[in-house]
């Protein structure tokens, strides 16, 4: 099975990212080179990908009055196709994975729970499943590492889940975290406690109430579309007790 990760119309360069959700690029369109202002849909820092003479795959916008004719939709990076929807990668675990995980319970998008909205709620007679969804780009060295910025709404979305799961909550109602890994390089899943100490303890806490925990890593073809790497990607928390001790660092050697 595939999912449309993004639409390849054009190709472009990275040239600068002026701000969080804007980059600038050069079009490649032969005899029409021309730098254009491109709105950027992922909130992460993308250091490591965002470079400059990246090849960038960039997606026009359906919107005529919107303010930038093009999104960033996806970069080439060590020769893999990394799709930078962060909120599409919504619809690929709705698609690809939750019908195989879960094939008897009903799926369900965008459901509120306490303040926050979640991506999936799945209901089978009186049980409910309340999934978030984390989009990652950031590997290294084969280990997927999220997030790769601070992140207060996924933090949030940690404590919403931990309630669901906590020792007062209805037994009936579990909750899980998707973390969906945009490189098919990925061997292995950690929380970055570096970038986002905070996160790391969120998560902690979130494991500790009951949250469960899945990783996806995904691979993506020069057109678009995406298929499912490894449905349960490893993951390592470790990373996890060094940022609630406040103390130590990761090295790893190779």
């Amino acid at each position: 099975m595939k999912y449309r990760s993004f639409t390849p119309d054009t190709e472009a360069l990275f040239i600068k990212r002026p701000n969080r959700f804007v980059v600038i690029a050069q079009t490649q369109e032969a005899n029409n080179r021309r730098m254009v202002k491109v709105h950027c849909p992922n909130p992460g820092r993308l250091r490591e990908i965002l470079l400059p003479g990246r090849k960038l795959f960039l997606e026009k916008s359906s919107n005529p009055q919107r303010k930038t004719e093009w999104t960033l939709a996806a970069a080439e990076y060590r020769n893999t196709i990394i799709p930078l929807f962060s909120s599409r990668a919504n619809g690929l675990i709705g698609e690809l994975v939750l019908p195989e995980l879960f094939p008897e319970y009903t799926v369900s998008p965008e459901q509120t729970l306490g303040s926050s909205r979640l991506d999936w709620l799945l209901q089978k007679n009186s049980e409910k499943i309340w999934v978030e969804v984390k989009a990652c780009t950031l590997v290294e060295k084969q280990r997927a590492l999220f997030p790769d910025a601070p992140s207060s709404r996924a933090v949030k979305h940690l404590e919403e889940l931990s309630r669901v799961t906590g020792s007062n909550s209805d037994v009936l109602n579990t909750a899980r975290v998707f973390f969906t890994v945009m490189n098919p390089a990925a061997r292995m899943f950690s929380p970055n406690p570096h970038t986002d100490p905070e996160f790391c303890k969120a998560l902690g806490r979130a494991v500790d109430s009951g949250v469960a925990v899945n990783a996806v890593s995904v691979k993506t073809g020069i057109e678009g579309f995406s298929t499912v790497q490894n449905m349960s990607l490893p993951i390592d928390l470790s990373s996890v007790r060094l940022a609630e001790q406040d103390s130590g660092a990761i090295i790893r050697i190779w």
